[in-house]
């Protein structure tokens, strides 16, 4: 075999600022079974190719962002369509541009996509001279969500040019009959690979660049001498993570520290999987999640070979930030793995993304080992629709993981979603007065509706629902030029309407009105309720913009019953964790009574009879609430005549 037997190929819109995992993991998997390959994030070309542009022609990273995340409008499919299909064709065009309009798009996004899709075929062609120079007999595409028609564009390209090059597509948009459909369609795709790669893809290229007879291993779409054979895909369950080799990124960090956009990408991050799958979607998969497709059993990688591969590739590539892909953070990775890295005494930083269920002092090592974003699964601040959509939390749950979030110093990136078949529209008013109270904490990142994806239990039992499915959404049949049951088969996205037909849009106007006055104030109110403890009473300071403002003196019994409420308690837990002497002067109905008042000043929250305090200790006492009632200093003096004095000054 030759220096060059295989190259891989991330193109357009994964990601900028850090690795492709596939290309890592493909990398080493190859070098370990003999495999020469190249990898080449063309992601990162692309962009660099725009920056050398006039102005008007360059994004910016938020720009590249939106335009490889806007799964509704197709935009970075639609930008190398024509390059892929050898075509223009002027009436689907304008039936595109019509319909990303009526879709209220991000100022001006629309006019950098013309202006980006005009640029394509010098880019094309820039990237099709450099790969053939280096005379690949395969090359192998990873193509994720808004990947799949700038990788038909280049490949096509490719084998136009050599005939005898042979092409691969693998990745999530590939699973199941995507995959399947695709192969069929674009006849210069000579393989699909579906489902996970770790166990095919070494033999897999072997032949191709050995130029032999192709194996039929499970799950592979081969065309040979103008035969199409589609091998039965592997049975569920996919493959332990010890057969899943450390990445391999060092194509990726030497283009990145050689490039004209490093300043403007940054340092980078080190993307890093230690599990895969969902533990909570294998048991309760959440109604409308399609992620994970057929490989939904969780798998995991244990403690120890974690705390040393990131190590390992942090000491390789001299960076400390690690973006976790998993989807779902391992529960026994909280209990063994964040204790060792803590000890460690090295200063990483990690996003992480997680069910809100976790403990304070969980939460605590989520921090003290450097999260400092996490991707939560909120959703919803309701309970109602939370159980609708089979999440396993409640809305206490998830304001508490806000409000610990905010006292820790992690932010929480997170989104909030409406149009959950059979939700009951007046949850929207009563979330609605609940942010209200909640201005001190982080806003969520979006608020969108939901969509219908393929794997997920609302596209497979969608007449159990009560949705009724419309079709692949609108932009894959401006782009992919075939019949109603291949854009079917083809889709991951799809329209939606209910039986009931109900119009979301009509009742969720509350949230949208009351996320906007959140996030003006955001900065402004971020940590401004705060609670400080006093020898024999309590200050809560209100200084939002929204808020009553002012200072509320708890004295003795106040005070206490407030600081009670720090994870969330009934007014009879409340009263049992009384000091003797105010328990014995007050009844629960008394406490229930301040508590609330507290509600009503916006300085708790209620939901089921549960009371949680929202204030957050002041300065940098990280987890000062979380200290026993008991630790409240009581002075010398009999319990006041009045039980729960609330002064405010």
């Amino acid at each position: 075999m030759g220096a060059m037997d295989v190259i891989l190929i991330a193109m357009p819109w994964a990601g900028i600022t850090y690795p492709s995992i596939q290309l890592g993991i493909l990398k080493s998997l190859l070098d370990r079974s003999g495999v020469p390959c190249t990898p080449m994030s063309l992601n990162l070309s692309f962009f660099e190719y725009l920056a050398v542009r006039p102005e008007a022609d360059r994004l910016s990273l938020e720009q590249y962002d939106y335009i490889g995340e806007a799964s509704g409008l197709g935009l970075g499919e639609w930008i190398f369509a024509s390059a892929a299909k050898g075509h223009a064709d002027a009436a689907r065009d304008d039936a595109y541009r019509d319909f990303v309009t009526g879709r209220n798009p991000e100022h001006g996004v629309l006019e950098k996509a013309e202006r980006a899709r005009r640029l394509v075929p010098g880019f094309l062609d820039q990237c099709a001279e450099k790969i053939l120079a280096l005379q690949p007999r395969v090359v192998g595409f990873t193509s994720t969500f808004s990947q799949t028609f700038p990788s038909l564009a280049l490949a096509k390209r490719l084998k136009k040019q050599a005939p005898g090059l042979r092409v691969v597509f693998g990745g999530a948009n590939c699973d199941g009959t995507m995959g399947k459909t695709l192969h069929a369609l674009y006849p210069w795709i000579d393989v699909v690979v579906r489902g996970e790669s770790e166990r095919g893809a070494p033999r897999l290229f072997r032949e191709l660049a050995a130029g032999g007879v192709i194996s039929r291993q499970p799950g592979l779409c081969i065309r040979e001498d103008g035969e199409v054979t589609a091998v039965v895909e592997p049975e569920p369950g996919g493959v332990n993570m010890d057969e899943s080799p450390l990445p391999d990124y060092d194509e990726y960090f030497q283009r990145l520290a050689n490039s004209p956009v490093s300043d403007q990408v940054g340092a980078g991050g080190i993307t890093y999987e230690s599990a895969r799958g969902c533990w909570w979607g294998a048991k309760h998969h959440c109604t409308f999640c399609g992620l994970n497709g057929s490989t939904m059993n969780f798998r995991s990688k244990p403690a120890s070979p974690v705390f040393e591969e990131l190590h390992t590739l942090a000491r390789r590539y001299k960076n400390l930030h690690f973006i976790v892909v998993d989807n779902i953070i391992d529960m026994n990775h909280v209990k063994e793995l964040l204790p060792m890295l803590r000890a460690g005494d090295i200063d990483f930083s990690f996003y992480y993304e997680t069910k809100v269920n976790l403990k304070k002092q969980e939460m605590r090592l989520l921090h003290d080992v450097g999260v400092r974003t996490i991707q939560p699964g909120i959703e919803s601040l309701s309970t109602p629709i939370l159980k609708l959509m089979r999440k396993g939390t409640t809305a206490l749950q998830n304001v508490r993981f806000l409000k610990w979030c905010a006292e820790l110093g992690i932010t929480p990136d997170w989104n909030l979603l409406y149009g959950f078949p059979g939700e009951p529209p007046e949850e929207y008013s009563r979330m609605a007065d609940l942010m209200a109270s909640l201005t001190h904490l982080t806003p969520p990142s979006s608020v969108h509706p939901i969509c219908i994806n393929r794997f997920s239990p609302y596209y497979e039992d969608a007449d159990k629902f009560g949705i009724r499915l419309e079709g692949p959404k609108p932009w894959y049949r401006f782009l992919h030029e075939t019949d109603e049951k291949s854009l079917n088969d083809l889709a991951y996205f799809f329209e939606h309407g209910y039986d009931d037909g109900r119009e979301p849009e009509q009742y969720v106007e509350p949230v949208f009105r009351a996320i906007a006055l959140w996030k003006q104030d955001a900065e402004k109110n971020y940590r401004k309720l705060t609670v400080k403890r006093g020898p024999g009473f309590v200050l809560v300071t209100d200084g939002r913009s929204n808020g009553k403002g002012g200072t509320y003196t708890l004295d003795g019994v106040a005070g206490e019953a407030y600081l009670a409420c720090e994870r969330g308690a009934t007014p009879h837990r409340v009263w049992s964790t009384l000091s003797p002497e105010y328990q014995s002067g007050v009844s629960e109905n008394e406490v229930k009574d301040f508590l609330d008042q507290m509600v009503s000043t916006r300085l708790v929250f209620e939901e089921s009879g549960h009371y949680l305090s929202l204030a957050l200790p002041e300065g940098e006492r990280l987890g000062a609430t979380d200290r026993p009632v008991a630790g409240l200093q009581k002075q010398n003096q009999p319990a006041p005549a009045r039980l729960f004095p609330a002064t405010v000054v």
